[in-house]
């Protein structure tokens, strides 16, 4: 996209600014500017007026002319096909240096030439036409003999700008003199346009019938083009915009284009006509849904292609319809996206956004074609939607926290206000914004957010450590999930088998086996069956259920678990996780030379720790079923809770369920079990060594008073101690044998036999003193 400043300068009073301030501006607020230039006009180019030109007598396509220059009249010979009489022109003098010569006093076929008549390129300005570089009064002020460089179109800098693909709203002068604006804060010009009109009215020469379908916001104007001529601000300007075409009245809809954003179209007045004689223009839908100008066919797609008829047929028309048009970009890039179709040089400008105040639009072109001498007929036609803006309701605090910063809310409301947007103060920091329709990229407050920092500028924005605080991303129904998951991988790699079983059971079984049933009052009113005619209140008589079916199919190994729900008498419910192991713990195998291992206490009980952490055990003081063996039995304690049992199944129980006798079960409150995350420790790097202490205590005492009486000593050398054996006999009467083995380990360094010992004997010296327990 370029600019030049004087252009921007007719949108937003800019002149004061230097060229290093606009480029500072433009960068900050996000249109990178790629190449800016002044323009230098060699010294020694003046005004010249040609008073007189006449044809070279020797040579047919030379012209001999007189040019006045100011201070003096001279004779230059010309070989520009447009070079004439009464017109203003660039004059190089004697001596004046431009790109590859130097001017000097010469003969061109016997006719002496003081000076050059220039064009364009020849001054150091881009192409504008095959012949001189005519002046005129929309240049600004000048008189014969002033130097081109004093002319205020020439005293101009021309800035290129690299434009996201989403800043359609800049893709005009106006646009960016929006953004501009905005960042200096100065409010955009209220522009006077001078337009000459003629008394004839639009509805005079054209008959236009616009089908309500279409998507398009149209305006129809017309104009007298008999003595339409391009001025030279439009020639150069489109020059250096790089919009230039020899088609002039493309030129002038293109400068319009690019100065003001709105997209336009030209058409000729040689069309069907109707019984009226007025001229034909019909805007419909064609079949693949895009809006189309009829009239006896095809005349354009809008958005998609452009009429511009020739020069000649334009030369042949007296009167001229101008299209101002809108097509959503939204729109008309989905129907391109699912057509296919070839599209041309307008289609940039209508997918990426162009102005859709086409009202303003269409004065503004008005306003450069009567600098052109076209006299604009009175009146429209247009069909335009009424466009409802996207309000966002946004708290502002919010927009300051996401910029990290405090801007004041009149200054981040003042520049929303100055892009455009529209401001409604609601309560407190809380606002509507609508956002325009020329901004069909802004979407959400983060789009919003952006808008105010790129104005206010991101290297004004103070710099601040970002804090990483993360919160908790899961809620507490998600955590419950993944801990009954891992639970169930920790109990399927133990080797247990989940089974799921119904939520009922029957009433006398439960009672059988000591279990309460739910309260009459409270219970299923319609059982599915006499088998299930009841909730069930364990999940044991299920897992035992499950074993004796297996054990029937010849299994030797089975393990069992389930973790489900379970009601109490009031029908409250609760998670449980039970377990069921019997028979062998190993497969037949050489090693033990075909006797399999049958599980035991120590073994299912290891298998339970493996699957729910570390716990300790404690005798169970009532026993609230018949599954619990009265000697073989414990209570599971875990974080100083009570959180459900472990037992040997009694014998009795086992041949009722046709079992082997090596059955153990264990049932666990789920809701008590605590699953803290795993937090990493420094381990030490030193050897561990092990103690076994063999200490004689009665039988009834209970294990879990050595377990405190060790734990109080606070030893950080004891990592972990562990009751390994018991033993009894008849020397020992009334007491047992019983053999921990202590873990020990130093962190800084390894343990020696006097520190190993000293540990020991201050274990044995507590046992003795506190809980009269000796060594065996």
């Amino acid at each position: 996209m370029i600019v030049t400043k004087n252009w921007l300068d007719e949108f937003v009073d800019i002149k004061a600014k230097s060229d290093a301030e606009l480029s500072d501006a433009l960068n900050s607020v996000g249109l990178e500017v790629d190449n800016i230039q002044h323009i230098d006009i060699p010294k020694g180019v003046v005004v010249g007026f040609v008073q007189n030109c006449i044809k070279h007598k020797y040579a047919d396509k030379l012209s001999v002319c007189e040019v006045d220059i100011g201070d003096q009249i001279v004779q230059i010979v010309c070989g520009a096909k447009n070079i004439k009489k009464d017109i203003f022109v660039p004059v190089a003098t004697i001596g004046t240096k431009l790109e590859d010569m130097v001017i000097k006093k010469t003969t061109i076929r016997d006719i002496e030439s003081n000076g050059m008549i220039c064009s364009s390129s020849e001054i150091g300005l881009p192409k504008t036409n095959d012949g001189i570089f005519e002046l005129d009064s929309s240049l600004g002020e000048f008189k014969v003999g002033d130097s081109l460089s004093d002319i205020n179109a020439f005293d101009d800098t021309i800035i290129d700008i690299e434009l996201t693909a989403n800043r359609g709203d800049c893709l005009s002068v106006h646009g960016v003199a929006r953004d501009l604006g905005a960042y200096f804060s100065i409010r955009l010009r209220k522009c006077d346009y001078d337009i000459s009109y003629t008394t004839t009215a639009v509805g005079q020469l054209y008959s236009l019938d616009c089908s309500s379908k279409i998507d398009s916001d149209i305006l129809v104007s017309t104009g007298d083009f008999k003595d339409f001529k391009l001025n030279s601000i439009i020639s150069l300007r489109t020059a250096y915009a790089l919009c230039y075409d020899e088609n002039i009245y493309k030129t002038v809809a293109n400068y319009a284009t690019h100065g003001y954003g709105v997209l336009y179209d030209m058409i000729s007045e040689k069309l069907q006509k109707d019984k009226f004689g007025l001229s034909i223009i019909e805007i419909s839908k064609d079949k693949d849904d895009f809006d189309q100008i009829y009239s006896d066919k095809k005349i354009t797609t809008l958005g998609v292609d452009s009429n511009y008829l020739s020069i000649d047929e334009y030369a042949k028309s007296k009167d001229v319809a101008i299209i101002s048009f809108y097509t959503n970009p939204d729109t008309i890039n989905k129907r391109i996206f699912e057509k296919k179709i070839k599209t041309s040089d307008i289609y940039y400008k209508s997918s990426r956004g162009s102005e859709p105040d086409i009202e303003q639009g269409t004065k503004y072109i008005h306003h450069i074609l009567s600098s052109c001498q076209v006299q604009i007929h009175s009146g429209v036609k247009q069909s335009i939607t009424s466009y409802k803006p996207i309000e966002l309701k946004v708290d502002l605090n919010e927009i300051n926290k996401m910029i990290g910063q405090k801007i004041d809310y009149n200054k981040m409301t003042d520049i929303l206000d100055s892009l455009g947007f529209g401001i409604k103060m609601l309560n407190g920091s809380l606002v509507e914004i609508s956002i325009p329709q020329f901004r069909h990229d802004v979407k959400n407050i983060a789009d919003i957010t952006e808008e105010i920092v790129r104005i206010i500028g991101i290297d004004n924005i103070k710099a601040s450590p970002l804090i990483m605080a993360e919160g908790l991303s899961q809620n507490p129904q998600m955590k419950t999930i993944q801990n009954i998951n891992n639970i169930k991988l920790k109990c399927i790699s133990n080797g247990f088998y989940e089974q799921i079983s119904y939520l009922f059971d029957k009433k006398s079984r439960l009672t059988k086996y000591g279990f309460e049933n739910v309260a009459t009052n409270k219970d299923i009113t319609n059982p599915i069956s006499d088998e299930l005619n009841t909730f069930r209140t364990t999940i044991l008589l299920n897992l035992l259920q499950s074993v004796q079916n297996n054990i029937k199919q010849g299994f030797k190994t089975i393990g069992f678990f389930e973790l489900g729900d379970i009601f109490d008498r009031n029908r409250e419910q609760k998670k449980a996780l039970s377990f069921v192991f019997s028979g062998e713990i190993e497969s037949e195998n050489i090693q033990n030379h075909g006797k399999a291992k049958k599980i035991d206490f120590f073994a299912f009980n290891q298998k339970i720790i493996n699957t729910i952490g570390n716990y300790s055990l404690k005798p169970i003081k009532d026993i609230s079923n018949k599954l619990i063996h009265p000697y073989q039995s414990a209570t599971i304690v875990k974080d100083g809770k009570e959180i459900g049992y472990i037992s040997l199944l009694p014998p009795a129980i086992a041949d009722e369920f046709d079992l082997y006798k090596e059955t153990f079960i264990a049932n666990i409150e789920f809701d008590k079990l605590t699953f803290d995350d795993i937090k990493a420790k420094k381990l030490s790097k030193y050897q561990i060594v092990y103690r076994d202490l063999s200490i004689v205590a009665p039988k009834e005492f209970e294990f879990q008073k050595i377990i405190d009486l060790i734990d109080s000593l606070n030893c950080i050398e004891i990592k972990s101690f562990t009751l390994v054996d018991i033993w009894a006999n008849k020397e020992l009467k009334n007491n047992e044998s019983l053999t921990i083995r202590f873990k020990l380990q130093d962190n800084d360094k390894t343990m020696d036999e006097k520190q190993i010992n000293g540990i020991m004997d201050k274990v044995v010296k507590k046992l003795e003193k506190q809980l009269d327990i000796g060594l065996r």
